[in-house]
């Protein structure tokens, strides 16, 4: 009795699966005559001072490597994570200890990249420590 009412759940789960799938192709397909607008330039001026070109990347020592590939772990990880969380008997039981987990792991991220950008800040040959500040921008209405 209880293989059977497995394989009932597994096989409407399937149905419902397949049912979004199939709405979102059709969503997907009605988006064909959409049209966009030609956007504007990104106003770089209101983040980097003086300058209007793109910002350099930022250099790779000092563990910024180490910090984009943590980043790259977590976006890869993080649906993994909610999927364990949803479908395991474990996952729905650790639950809590799993989200304080990375809400620390979130959270130490954030302390890093702080600490990071305040170094690359402070030191004199990147060129942006003595620069003058923001000035005032004027955005124009939407159309």
């Amino acid at each position: 009795m209880c293989i059977t009412m497995a394989k009932n759940r597994k096989f409407w789960i399937l149905v419902a699966a397949a049912l979004a799938i199939v709405a979102l192709f059709l969503l997907a397909s009605s988006l064909s005559t959409v049209e966009l607008l030609p956007g504007q330039r990104f106003p770089w001026g209101l983040f980097m001072g003086d300058s209007v070109e793109a910002p350099a990347a930022p250099p790779l020592g000092d563990g910024a490597l180490l910090i984009t590939i943590f980043r790259i772990a977590m976006l890869i990880l993080l649906p993994l994570l909610v999927l364990y969380m949803i479908f395991t008997k474990e996952g729905r039981k650790r639950a809590v200890r799993l989200l304080l987990q990375l809400l620390l792991f979130l959270y130490l991220m954030s302390f890093l990249t702080e600490r990071l950008a305040e170094n690359v800040a402070e030191t004199p040959e990147n060129g942006r420590a003595g620069s003058a500040p923001v000035e005032d921008i004027i955005f124009e209405a939407p159309p």
